[in-house]
This record gives structure tokens, C-alpha cells and sequence, in this order.
């Protein structure tokens, strides 16, 4: 009988956090809604700080400066087949997740610095190979550092999944 009254105890307390749960995610649904409806047909106007921050944080621009400052750039990296991919049991791997705005992540989603990348990748262009072969996933070998490198595309841009993201740049060298 305890164990009766145990359960539906439960059940009643958990049907309650979700009711509260589902209650909050439905006012931030339409707290999103609201918002984008206000601002759906206003174009963005930018200020000019906020275009010399974007000329400034230009990805490509930013990873030049860091190539040319960089000693230690793997030279002997190249794009290989699957069935390659972990032939070597010297080897390391490393799986990698390429977004679309650029950002290289970890398999713990920590962007790489471009220094790490420079270090790891070298100057293997991973964007331009997904758009030259139209594939999701690419496989990578560093002779100099002994990894297989697993780069997987997501469809998206990293900086939308970071939330509070206040729009200033990050040194991330």
C-alpha cells in the first residue's frame, strides 16, 4: 500500500514540474513570436561601430593574421578515403564539427583557436572542401602530428547557438 501511495505521489509531483515546465516554454514561444513580428519588416541598420566591429572580426581576415604569425603550421596534412581513416594504430583521432560561419569545434563543442588549427589543420582549407565535394564529412590525416581527424559540417552557424553573445569580438588565439 506504501509503495501505492509512493507512486502516484510521484506521478502527481511530476505531472506538476511539467505542467510548469511546458507552462514556461509556451510564454517563451511566444515571447519569440512577438518579437520577431515586431521586427520582421525593419532592416537592420547597422551603426558605424557596429560595422567596423564586423570588418574587424571578419573570420577569414582574422585567420590570415594568425597563419602569418604562426611558426609551427602543419605542412603535411591531407584528405583521405574512410576506409584510411584509422589504418595506423599510431595514429590518434580526432572527431571535429566545421560550422558554417567557420568555427572549428571540438568534440566537446570548445571552439578551436586559430593557432590550433593552424597547428592541427594547417593550411588545409576545410570550408572550400565541403563545398567543392558537396558532403557532410571529410576525413583528414596529419603525418606530422600522427592523427586522423573525423570533420563533420553542421547546417548552421556556431555564433547562433551561443546565446548572450554580445557581439565583440574574441581573441581566441
Amino acid at each position: 500500500m506504501d509503495k501505492l501511495i509512493a507512486g502516484l505521489i510521484g506521478a502527481a509531483l511530476g505531472a506538476t514540474v511539467m505542467y510548469f515546465l511546458m507552462k514556461k516554454k509556451d510564454e517563451v514561444e511566444e515571447e519569440i513570436i512577438t518579437l520577431s513580428d515586431i521586427h520582421k519588416d525593419k532592416p537592420v541598420e547597422h551603426t558605424e561601430e557596429d560595422r567596423e566591429i564586423l570588418e574587424n572580426c571578419s573570420l577569414a581576415k582574422y585567420r590570415e593574421k594568425v597563419m602569418a604569425t604562426v611558426s609551427d603550421i602543419s605542412q603535411n596534412v591531407f584528405m583521405i578515403d574512410i576506409d584510411e581513416h584509422g589504418s595506423n594504430p599510431e595514429y590518434d583521432e580526432i572527431e571535429l564539427t566545421y560550422y558554417l560561419d567557420g568555427v572549428i569545434v571540438d568534440d566537446m563543442d570548445d571552439p578551436l583557436t586559430d593557432k590550433q588549427i593552424a597547428q592541427n589543420l594547417g593550411n588545409f582549407d576545410v570550408g572550400a572542401k565541403f563545398e567543392e565535394l558537396n558532403t557532410d564529412l571529410i576525413f583528414l590525416q596529419n603525418d606530422d602530428l600522427k592523427t586522423y581527424y573525423e570533420v563533420a559540417k553542421v547546417p548552421y552557424e556556431f555564433h547562433v547557438l551561443q546565446l548572450g553573445g554580445g557581439g565583440e569580438c574574441i581573441d581566441v588565439t
